[in-house]
């Protein structure tokens, strides 16, 4: 189950599949950019920092990865990115 953090900008967090730490997660904010004529995610802000996002292709850092999901690093921890329903899902590991 989703659900909206008040304190977002246009971001959805889905602590149901992540740890207790994950759900501290306040302010989320995803930029996006047109590539190609599809929209991507460009930039990540959470905890007061900026990330940028990069695209996982194929398999290599995750088989459930689908090519609609995006990924980012912060620091060790991998953060899967989708949109779905009109909204950006963000769910930290």
């Amino acid at each position: 189950m989703f659900y909206d953090d008040p304190a977002s900008g246009n971001a959805t967090i889905n602590p149901a599949l992540t740890s207790r730490r994950a759900r501290n997660f306040t302010g989320v904010t995803v930029e996006t950019r047109t590539v190609g004529g599809a929209v991507e995610p460009y930039r990540i802000t959470m905890h007061g920092k900026t990330y940028t996002v990069t695209k996982y292709l194929g398999c290599r850092y995750d088989p459930n990865l689908c090519a609609t999901e995006h990924g980012i690093f912060i620091g060790k921890h991998r953060t899967l990115i989708w949109h779905a329903d009109g909204r950006w899902f963000v769910q930290p590991r």
